[in-house]
């Protein structure tokens, strides 16, 4: 429980995005940015556009696991059916978004350096949400202390 920062009658706030603090988000919005140049600059540079299906799907893998009430949960639950559901598909989703620069640039439709790009800013991206979750279970003070 955290309180409210403003007095606005509430006594007290759950745990949530507020427990990120300024410097936390301000270097999540910073790689995520990071990892958004890496695969539109390596589409760009080769004019072969198909590399940016990668980049939709890093934006909506999170989707399903909101939809299915798993956002930020608490890890694996048996008795939570959609929250595991969703984070599997969120896991398959991200993980196709590597699989797929690797198949693009296998049957080459993508040059090598296109693929190095995207493949650097997949792994920006994914260390990115892997630093935002593991942020939020640990609380404010993870990295950065008070």
């Amino acid at each position: 429980q955290l309180a409210c920062p403003l007095d606005l009658g509430c006594h007290s706030v759950k745990k949530g995005f507020m427990a990120f603090g300024a410097k936390q988000i301000g270097l999540l919005a910073f790689f995520t940015g990071v990892g958004i140049l890496l695969i539109v600059l390596g589409a760009a540079l080769q004019k072969v556009y198909w590399s940016l299906f990668v980049l939709f799907i890093y934006l909506f893998s999170p989707v399903s696991e909101v939809l299915c009430g798993g956002a930020l949960s608490s890890g694996f639950d048996s008795e939570s059916g959609w929250k595991n559901v969703g984070q599997f598909i969120t896991g398959f989703m991200s993980m196709s978004g590597l699989a797929l620069t690797l198949v693009l640039a296998h049957v080459n439709i993508i040059s090598l350096q296109t693929m190095g790009y995207t493949l650097a800013g997949g792994v920006v991206m994914l260390g990115t949400a892997a630093f935002a979750i593991y942020s939020y279970k640990k609380g404010s003070d993870a990295f950065f202390g008070p």
